[in-house]
């Protein structure tokens, strides 16, 4: 796990940029540095030592018998068994490490290295005898792979080592704060914030011709058809436990200390159990609490770690309001962008505290509610098929399973939350309505809305995968561009921030296509979510959790911040002096949204957020285009 830097061109001024801008990575790679100059070509690297700690695995590493030059950010987690693999063929490895056998991977296979690769990774591969640059990103995105074309090909795992190369690249692009804050759109497709800056789309590869300086991309992977006809539960209760268990297994695969982050949730209390059949010992786990606001998931978090208690240390970590506007600008520096939830500042603190105790890489649940079916729109999905299903020849559905589904999805969800999500997968018109007044967008300069013309699918990932199954088309579609990659974003960017390897074993791809091979009924049954993992829990004896009805995301008290002293803060950014944001919004109309925010409408309290974190991106872009 590491941060990753390259430079094909000549400027002299780029070239002489390079360490510092290399430097501006070394949160992400705290351990050791390396750079790699050949004719008109730089790699670099920062490393973050997880597996062979030894010398041996510096990067940018270079394969001996044919001279390509890998750097590489991300884990292989099963790099021994390709190891072997290669052995066989005749391979020789001067390493342990996972690097090593990339680079030897390639060298085989070539492209098709990347159908043998379970891991997270974004990497560039040099290779002079072809005359090109190979570079990959894993299928799912954890890990970021960021370039340019303006001036000459730069690329990088964040932006802001390219603005260090170049500065004259710090230019906001317009149509990508449109749709972060009109829909909610952040990651997901090649667009970034940045005007000329791209970001090279999960599943995909891209080979840059070193004589022609023409690039070509493409998609390696893709999401699988559902299996037809009916499915034994059994079958699938064994199938998806040997997946998970194995996922897990191949995470907990380092050199370093490994930890967990655990809410008490159906997902990381599975994760939890899993780890418990690998005889894993003196695990640390670490869980958020609001100091004055509640205890957050921390009675769940205790229950889960009972029945380990001897093995499981589980460490409360405070999420509180001192400094938490200094530690959001620090979120958006890393996150080289405005942000959509404030559920991303607990993980700020989880991640400062691991560190601080010596745990290096930590396991956690992301991607099992894009998966399984976690969220309330597919339950909201789920009941209104069934409802239609009563109306139809054959009534596919009984009035009884009605009734069932309603009441679990109020359990899990709330009543009113429940009805106001059917109403808008039923009539979203009303919604639109309310976005003309409720969120951010209602904030946006009319001039700003009629330029920006909306397209259609801005990623042809997952497109019209499931057409006869809505619950699993709408999976599809929060898995590969609409949810998962903006959650995947800000994990990678806030876990680096405190040089540290988060591993999520949801996103192994073996029990992704197991699960998308499925239909959403064995997902979602009788209204409740995620039944393959909660039939898992209950198999592990976590009977209490694999039942919990509620579903809690990331609460924080960042809402009433906000709104302290009569919105002061928001007050102070969004319309004093001379914010930069007012480029893009109606300052009367941010006014009115403070109003109604701080009268109590905390509906708005993540839209306040999304205007306050731009207004904070938008300054410390203005400091990159100085430097």
């Amino acid at each position: 796990m590491c941060g990753i830097l390259g430079y094909v061109g000549n400027d002299r001024t780029v070239i002489d940029r390079f360490p510092s801008a290399l430097d501006t990575l070394v949160h992400r790679g705290p351990d050791d540095s390396g750079i790699f100059r050949a004719d008109g070509v730089i790699l670099g690297h920062r490393r973050l030592s997880i597996i062979d700690l030894s010398k041996e695995g510096h990067q940018p590493f270079v394969d001996a018998s044919s001279g390509n030059v890998v750097t590489y950010n991300g884990e292989i987690y099963n790099y021994l068994e390709i190891r072997e693999s290669l052995e066989t063929l005749g391979h020789d490895f001067r390493s342990a490490c996972d690097t090593e056998v990339l680079l030897h991977a390639y060298r085989e296979w070539g492209e098709a290295c990347l159908q043998k690769f379970n891991g997270m990774f974004s990497f560039s591969i040099l290779d002079p005898e072809k005359k090109r640059l190979f570079f990959a990103r894993d299928r799912f995105g954890v890990k970021p792979f960021y370039y340019t074309r303006v001036s000459g090909f730069i690329f990088a795992s964040e932006p802001k080592a390219i603005l260090k190369l170049d500065p004259s690249l710090a230019k906001p692009d317009l149509r990508a704060l449109y749709e972060f804050l009109q829909f909610g759109r952040l990651g997901g497709s090649e667009r970034t914030f940045l005007e000329n800056i791209e970001s090279l789309l999960p599943a995909h590869y891209g080979v840059l011709d070193l004589s022609s300086g023409r690039i070509e991309t493409c998609r390696y992977w893709d999401y699988p058809e559902q299996s037809s006809g009916e499915t034994d539960p059994r079958s699938i209760e064994a199938e998806f436990e040997r997946c998970f268990d194995d996922a897990v297994a191949l995470r907990t695969r380092s050199d370093v200390p490994v930890g967990l982050t655990l809410s008490g949730g159906i997902d990381s209390t599975g994760i939890l159990a899993s780890l418990s059949k690998t005889g894993v010992e003196d695990l640390s786990s670490f869980t958020s609490v609001y100091g004055g606001s509640g205890p957050g998931e921390l009675d769940w978090a205790r229950l889960a770690c009972a029945p380990y208690s001897d093995r499981v240390t589980l460490t409360e970590v405070l999420a509180g309001a001192e400094g938490w506007l200094s530690t959001l600008e620090k979120i958006v520096w890393h996150m080289d962008g405005p942000g959509l939830s404030p559920a991303v500042y607990p993980v700020w603190r989880v991640m400062e505290r691991a560190r601080q105790q010596g745990v290096p890489v930590l396991l956690e649940g992301q991607g099992a509610d894009e998966l399984l079916g976690g969220y309330v729109n597919y339950s909201a999905l789920d009941l209104l098929e069934s409802m239609k299903n009563l109306l139809r020849p054959g009534r596919r559905a009984s009035l009884r399973e009605v009734v069932n589904k309603w009441q679990a999805m109020g359990d899990a969800f709330g009543v009113k939350p429940s009805v106001l999500w059917v109403l808008r997968e039923s009539f979203p018109f009303l919604f639109e309505m309310n976005r003309k007044r409720n969120t951010a967008a209602y904030a946006l300069k009319d001039s700003v809305v009629e330029s920006c013309v909306v397209s259609g699918a801005r990623n042809d990932i997952a497109a019209s995968k499931y057409p006869d199954d809505p619950v699993s088309e709408r999976l599809c579609s929060d898995h590969a561009k609409d949810i998962l990659p903006s959650l995947l974003h800000y994990g990678d960017a806030i876990s680096m921030a405190h040089s540290i390897e988060c591993r999520q074993p949801f996103l192994d791809y073996r029990l992704v296509e197991f699960v998308f091979r499925l239909r959403s009924e064995q997902k979602i049954k009788g209204g409740r979510t995620k039944a393959p993992l909660r039939g898992y829990l209950m198999r592990a004896g976590q009977e209490a959790i694999a039942r919990r009805a509620d579903k809690v995301g990331y609460m924080t008290p960042v809402d009433a911040w906000m709104s302290k002293d009569n919105c002061t803060v928001l007050r102070l950014f969004l319309l004093e002096g001379a914010p930069r944001i007012l480029e893009f919004c109606e300052r009367g109309r941010i006014s009115e949204l403070i109003e109604r925010f701080g009268g109590g409408g905390f509906a708005l309290g993540n839209h306040m957020y999304r205007l306050l974190t731009t207004e904070i991106w938008l300054r410390s872009l203005a400091d990159h285009g100085r430097s």
